[in-house]
């Protein structure tokens, strides 16, 4: 799966990432979303930067992860300002400055796009193997919609999954989009 991400061409990841944030921001339960939680991408990753912009730009609260290798653990801080708000970090990923306001409490989230290498129709997701979206969303407040968005060739029939693994609620892809959970009888 990650070579697969690899071998995606620059133009065509940028093409199907703004078709799948699109198709994100579109949604109804994000539209009634007040704090939403995203990842900054790296760059073989769905790119997240013209979500977070739009998502800011419709006046939510974007809160972005922070990563503390030192307890394998994500704090989030708020983001106002995608370029200036924004360093180095973890692994050279781009995070939030320690110096913005941090996220009280994680039940406060109400939307949560979370990174994947791979994705089952039944919700079942890989990460990177860190764990550190597990860790934080488990278990998951009920308020809370955890949303995974993938290119469609990560979307599999059947992931294994470990007792720690956290599930999305519905996926997003370039060509569809999986309600996984009974938690929302309409998603659209």
């Amino acid at each position: 799966m990650k070579q697969l991400r690899l071998d995606l061409d620059y133009g065509e990841r940028v093409k199907l990432s703004d078709e799948i944030c699109n198709k994100v921001l579109k949604l109804s339960i994000l539209k009634k979303a007040d704090i939403i939680a995203c990842y900054i991408a790296k760059p073989e990753e769905v790119q997240t930067e013209k979500l977070i912009l739009k998502l800011l730009d419709m006046g939510k609260k974007v809160v972005i992860p922070k990563v503390n290798p030192g307890n394998k653990g994500i704090e989030f801080y708020y983001l106002k300002s995608f370029h200036s708000e924004l360093e180095k970090g973890y692994h050279g990923i781009m995070e939030p400055k320690t110096l913005l306001k941090k996220l009280g409490v994680k039940s406060h989230i109400d939307f949560a796009i979370v990174p994947s290498l791979a994705l089952d129709i039944t919700g079942t997701r890989i990460g990177f193997g860190g764990g550190y979206f597990d860790r934080f969303f488990s278990p998951a407040p009920e308020r809370t919609t955890i949303c995974g968005i993938a290119f469609d060739f990560q979307i599999l029939d059947t992931l294994p999954s470990d007792p720690h693994d956290i599930n999305v609620d519905l996926i997003v892809t370039e060509k569809r989009t999986i309600n996984c959970s009974l938690k929302h009888k309409s998603i659209n």
